[in-house]
């Protein structure tokens, strides 16, 4: 027992002990104190730290622990605090100081305050929460004072964070889209404290996404193409549909602009890509979603063919031929063609030929047809055989003078003389492409003379075929040295001609002789024989003097000639104006040539290009360029000028140009930027720039309200102010301004002015009293205000008509549906800035009653098909002095669909399912319209002949359930189940969800025809609406019987490699069975099939396969039946035994040997042994299989197959044991222990078994023990059991472990 005295005491007597006094009292004597740093009052985000200490003494095993509520914060062995260093609301509360030592507890008590951080954010947008795209916003996001330290403040939309700041924040864009509309939030955070708050805008869409059309979507090359992007929806009020623009992309590359929408072309395999196309209005971009065009290839098939053949000789014709294969696309152009040469062309086929082929006409001809664009080609060679080959002209000497013999020699190396003979080729000579004479041994001799001097070739013919050779140049040498100098074309030219310097030697030339080309001391060209100089563009600088010298062993002679260039323009000179410039200010650049010689050119021939440090700037069409002075332009300027290729240069000119700087421009909103309406506002614009010493500069101030020009004025001041009188809440936005100087432009930091307060509206109404169905009209005014405007109209605090108006009025006519007494008043909207005005003042309005509502009856109340229905209209009261009571229509409506006009205010049908619905009535006068109540007519059905099934399947002797429903009927439906005429059961159903289910348990069937013997009646109006079924037919199972597994062998033994047959078979059950087949308790095999029996084979069986087998049955129902086990052990095959039994047979004849020694020492004893060691010998040689009956459930007979050398009394006494015994293997040990065997049976045998056939009974022996293995025998241990145990005994042998 474990009590706080027991304690006390074990205390002091372990003090004692220790020569200590310890009071027994049962509190503990300490002082125990709590404090709270800084303090126990601090506000959310502090730091807080909760100290707990225990004054000394101190006892032994004190625990020291601090504790909030239930939970400890934290422990020690003297003292103990806690802390947190970001202290929240929930930290404020008690706080529990608990000592403990040797099981007694004293603890102490106090609260900290921690008080919540008041953060308040607010979000707004400017210039409201619904604008357009386009439009820009801005998201302003601030925190009430007072600001707690280290306060952060976000604008976030969703986890994106847009901007922070230390006090408030803002986030904007200048071009929203519809993407930017949503959920913005303003998070403030300060001392680890959150609070947030969440407001949505809406952004109008300018246009809807474009959709990219291609017409036709399957095209083939050459087909035209159209392709049309259109917006579908485009907000007319605020662009108009030409405002919006369109562009066709192709892979993200502009290819075109569509100001229709369209853009047409023909397809073409290169401009397959992903096109898509982009609308845009008011900076708004939107993309279509992209199309792939995938061009199908046009089929074209070309074919070249030559006639005679591919193979010809020269001078023979020659004819090729191309066309197209069927079918021919529309447009088709047929080309014959060689190089890049067009030979001939066709519509559908060309041809071309020659009736006297070259060798030349051989190489490659080109098939090209083209349709639609397309082309396709095929090559193809032709050889022409060559008759001669080219003829070689030759002329020795190569170098000859004046009055020296010459021998022209024309030959052709090369003649096919199987076609032609030597004599048939004709030659021929030929001096500058004239013919000089006909050669016929192919020879020519004249005398040298400079008047033969030129070029030669000669000419082979055979056959009409002609070759010609290449040319040869003759020069005859002249014997004297006399330079001649020429020009060409003459001595006087214009600027812009070739000019050619010729000078040479008249004949004959001396050895060693050297011409030169020189002007003054320079020389231009020089040569051996003679020398030119020339160039393509003449300049009048090439005017002058020219001389030809000729050297030729120290000997110079030389001859002088003047040439005269006549100038087309004179040197052009290049201005600029003004010379001292600003940037910003208009520079021109003129060019002029003074003079031009206008018998050769105009004035317009010359061109003129402004170069900028030798880099060409711009041509100048009208010889002057302006460009706007940028800092960019300073550098040295020239012109050129250009006529007839010929070019002239200006003298340069440096230009600086002089700068200034826009520092800073600020705008000021005064008084100030938040102000009452009609307050005048003063918007200042000041500009600060740094602007060069005696330079006056022109501002142009432009004020800006958002992106909208509101004024604009120049001034040669540096600020500028702009007047705003008697504002308005519309006058509220964002302002700024822009001043440029020149070129240069500054925008100030946009101010936001906000107008605070909004008119009272006014409102008038035309009458006090109105009849129902009268009209109302009634006038809300604010004719101090600007719009647009939305114009609220309220009868007693009920919204009753919104509509919108760019006026500050708006009149309209109200109409009320109910008589009663109404207060209207009504308000107003500045639908640009969310600025609500007070109510209006009120008018009391009164509607007088016409008629009443009207009332639907029907009796009677509930009614079955075919009786007859009365439905009645009528309105109570109708005011008499307005209407009569004609004049008061009454309609019928089922479903909120007009039935029927009720003349008389009466409607008769006869009642059926198909009137079935919610009816009500109306009541109209004088466009005055009233509803009924609803009525709901639900016309009850009889009850419809019933259907019976049995619920599940149904096997004989087991219970089952049969369920009875009508396909139609009102409920409740009474249902009786009916057995061979006799009630059985009774089943009322009140909801459609239940079902009339009977379960059969009292009774069972036991044939398949008693289930006919059901039926079952419903009823739900009477005995007269009773309806029967017709007699139950369904399935009926038969419940599978035991089934029986045999085995059947090949050889009447298990044999490893051999085959064992499993069968299995039912008696009683209704098909289809499945049977499914066990090996040691895992399924090897599945089968379904309508026949009783099924076999399993085990084809060339392995050792593995051994085990236990059984088989199970079952059929349609849920239940399965298993057959008893079978044991299937494999025996090895003969040539394994054979080497087992040779090996022992070899260590049983050096056992025999030994043993000799032995029985000649012990007798007759040992001679028994030795003879029962041989028969166990002899028995574990034969390995063998043995099928064993395992231990079920089920009392049946066990059947097994069982090995040669298994005792003869492992027959079990319970039944009867079947074994196959084999044949011919007895050995030769056998044979000498034949006698000994015969009589150990005697004795172990009484009921007298023998081996007189493979199959033996055993009958009356001990049973296995249930613990063998498999049903297998051990014969060694029987052995050893015989050779220890008494020899007067040998029939009791013990069972093996």
């Amino acid at each position: 027992m474990d009590t706080l005295p027991h304690r006390l005491l074990l205390l002091a007597l372990v003090s004692a002990c220790a020569g200590q006094e310890v009071p027994l009292d049962t509190e503990l004597a300490v002082t125990i104190e709590i404090s709270f740093l800084p303090s126990d009052k601090i506000i959310e985000g502090d730091s807080l730290e909760v100290h707990c200490r225990v004054r000394r003494p101190l006892p032994p095993g004190l625990k020291v622990l601090v504790m909030k509520g239930p939970t400890i914060l934290k422990s020690g062995s003297k003292k103990a605090f806690w802390n947190t260093s970001l202290a929240r609301a929930a930290d404020g509360g008690n706080y529990t100081c608990k000592a403990e030592a040797n099981g007694i507890q004293k603890s102490v008590s106090r609260s900290v305050h921690v008080a919540e951080l008041t953060i308040t954010p607010e979000i707004s947008f400017l210039p409201s929460d619904k604008i357009i795209e386009g439009d820009s916003l801005e998201v302003h996001c601030r925190v009430r004072r007072p600001l707690p330290p280290g306060l952060k403040v976000l604008v976030m939309k969703g986890p994106t964070i847009l901007n922070s700041g230390s006090q408030e924040a803002f986030w904007n864009t200048s071009l929203a889209r519809a993407a930017d509309a949503g959920t913005y939030m303003c998070k403030a955070e300060a001392n680890g404290i959150q609070k947030s708050v969440s407001r949505s805008v809406h952004v109008a869409e300018l246009f809807s996404m474009p959709v990219l059309t291609v017409q036709p979507a399957d095209v083939f090359e050459g087909q035209m193409l159209t392709f049309s992007c259109k917006s579908a929806h485009i907000d007319s009020q605020r662009i108009n549909a030409n405002d919006v623009k369109y562009h066709l992309y192709k892979d993200d590359i502009k290819v075109a602009d569509l100001p229709s929408g369209e853009y047409r072309m023909f397809a073409d395999l290169r401009f397959n890509g992903n096109y898509s196309c982009q609308a845009k209005a008011k900076s708004v971009q939107k993309w279509s979603s992209a199309f792939v065009l995938k061009t199908k290839e046009l089929t074209i098939t070309p074919e070249i063919s030559f006639l005679p053949s591919d193979k010809i000789i020269e001078g023979d014709s020659l004819e090729v031929h191309c066309r197209v294969r069927r079918p021919l696309p529309p447009g088709l152009k047929v080309l014959v063609m060689r190089g890049p040469t067009i030979l001939n062309s066709g519509s559908q086929e060309a041809f071309w030929n020659t009736s006297l082929a070259q060798a030349a006409d051989a190489g490659t001809y080109m098939c090209k047809a083209e349709a639609n664009d397309i082309q396709k080609s095929v090559s193809r060679s032709v050889h022409v055989a060559e008759l001669f080959s080219k003829p070689v002209l030759s002329m020795p000497p190569p170098d000859v003078f004046e009055g020296q013999m010459l021998t022209f020699s024309c030959k052709s190396a090369h003649i096919d003389s199987q076609r032609i003979n030597a004599n048939d080729v004709k030659y021929h000579l030929y001096k500058d492409n004239v013919k000089v004479a006909d050669l016929p041994s192919g020879e020519y001799r004249i005398t040298a003379d400079v008047h033969h001097d030129g070029n030669y070739s000669c000419q082979a013919e055979a056959k009409s075929v002609q070759k010609q050779s290449l040319a040869f140049v003759l020069k005859t040498k002249e014997l004297t040295i006399t330079p001649e100098i020429s020009f060409l074309p003459s001595d006087k030219i214009i600027e812009g001609d070739s000019l050619e310097v010729h000078c040479r030697v008249r004949r004959p030339p001396p050895p060693g002789l050297k011409v030169l080309v020189m002007r003054g001391p320079t020389i231009l060209n020089s040569g051996s024989q003679e020398a030119f100089w020339n160039t393509n563009l003449a300049q009048a600088a090439d005017a002058g003097t020219y001389m030809c010298k000729a050297e030729a062993n120290d000997i110079q002679k030389s001859v002088s000639r003047s040439v005269h260039v006549a100038e087309l323009f004179s040197m052009p000179v290049l201005t600029v104006q003004p010379a001292d410039v600003f940037e910003g200010q208009m520079l021109t650049f003129s060019c002029k040539s003074a003079h031009i010689d206008s018998q050769r050119i105009n004035a317009n021939d010359v061109k003129y290009h402004l170069y900028k440090d030798n880099m060409k700037v711009a041509d100048l069409p009208s010889g002057e360029y302006r460009v706007t002075a940028d800092v960019h332009h300073d550098g040295n300027y020239s012109c050129q000028a250009e006529a007839k290729s010929v070019q002239k240069r200006s003298s340069a000119f440096v230009l600086k140009i002089k700068v200034f700087t826009i520092n800073k421009v600020t705008l000021t909103i005064l008084p100030a930027t938040e102000v009452q309406r009609d307050t005048d506002v003063e918007l200042k614009c000041d500009c600060a720039a740094n602007v060069s010493k005696m330079a006056t500069l022109t501002y142009q101030y432009s004020f800006y309200k958002y992106e909208q020009l509101i004024h604009a004025e120049n001034h040669s001041f540096s600020h500028l102010s702009h007047r705003l009188h008697a504002v308005r809440v519309p006058t509220s936005g964002l302002y700024s301004c822009e001043v440029k100087i020149l070129t240069a432009s500054k925008r100030s930091e946009a101010e936001f002015l906000r107008v605070t307060g909004v008119e009272t509206p006014s409102l008038k109404v035309s009458s006090g009293e109105i009849f129902e169905g009268e009209e109302l009209s009634v006038e809300c005014r604010a004719p101090k205000e600007e719009g647009p405007f939305s114009f609220s109209f309220y009868y007693n605090a009920t919204l009753f008509h919104t509509n919108s108006s760019k006026e500050n009025f708006l009149s309209t006519k109200l109409k009320f549906e109910q008589a009663g007494k109404y207060e209207v008043h009504c308000n107003y909207k500045l639908m640009l800035f969310q600025a609500t005005s007070e109510k209006s003042n009120r008018e009391a309005v009164t509607v007088r009653e016409l008629f009443s509502k009207p009332v639907l009856s029907m009796p009677p109340p509930d009614v079955f098909e075919g009786q007859m229905l009365t439905f009645s209209c009528k309105s109570a009261h109708i005011d008499s002095q307005r209407i009569n009571a004609n004049d008061v229509k009454y309609h019928l409506y089922k479903d909120n669909v007009k039935v029927e006009d009720l003349p008389s205010g009466e409607y008769r049908i006869t009642a059926d399912v198909h009137h079935d619905g919610n009816y009500s009535c109306q009541a109209e006068a004088k466009s005055v319209r009233k509803q009924s109540l609803a009525f709901v007519l639900k016309t009850k059905v009889l009850v419809s002949e019933p259907l019976i099934e049995a619920w599940g399947n149904v096997i004989l002797g087991r219970p089952f359930s049969i369920v009875c429903q009508s396909v139609r009927g009102s409920l409740p439906i009474t249902y009786t189940l009916l057995f061979k005429g006799n009630a059985v059961s009774s089943f009322i159903v009140h909801s459609p969800q239940d079902r009339a289910i009977f379960n059969i348990t009292s009774m069972t069937i036991n044939s398949r025809e008693e289930i006919r013997d059901f039926k079952c009646f419903a009823q739900n109006f009477g005995d007269k609406s009773k309806r029967p079924s017709l007699a139950l037919n369904t399935t009926v199972t038969e419940p599978v019987s035991d089934p029986q597994l045999t085995a059947m062998t090949s050889t009447g033994n298990v044999v490893e490699g051999k085959e064992l047959i499993l069968f299995c078979t039912v008696k009683d059950g209704s098909p289809p069975f499945t049977f499914e087949w066990y090996h040691n308790g895992e399924i090897i095999n599945s089968s379904t099939t309508d026949e009783r029996k099924h076999s399993y084979t085990l084809s060339k069986i392995e050792h593995k396969q051994g085990g236990r087998y059984y088989c199970q049955v079952q059929n349609n129902e849920t239940e399965s039946r298993r057959s008893e086990e079978i044991t299937v052990t494999v025996k090895n095959a003969p040539w394994k035994t054979a080497v087992t039994g040779s090996t022992i047979v070899l260590l049983l004849s050096i056992i025999t040997f030994s043993l000799i020694y032995c029985i000649d020492k012990k007798g007759k004893r040992k001679e028994k042994e030795t003879e029962l060691y041989l028969k166990a010998s002899k028995f574990k040689s034969d390995v063998s299989v043995a099928v064993t009956p395992a231990h079920t459930g089920y009392n049946k007979a066990s059947h097994s197959v069982v090995s040669d050398n298994e005792e003869r009394s492992t027959c079990p006494s319970s039944g009867t044991s079947a074994f196959y015994a084999p044949r011919g293997t007895e050995s030769s040990d056998d044979a000498l222990l034949k006698d000994q065997k015969s009589s150990q049976e005697d004795d172990r045998n009484p009921n007298n078994c023998t081996e007189k056939s493979a199959l033996v009974c055993c009958t009356g022996t001990p049973t296995v023990p249930a613990n063998r293995s498999e049903g297998a025998v051990d014969t060694g241990s029987v052995l050893y059991a015989q050779l220890n145990h008494d020899r007067e005994n040998p029939k009791q042998i013990p069972s093996p472990p």
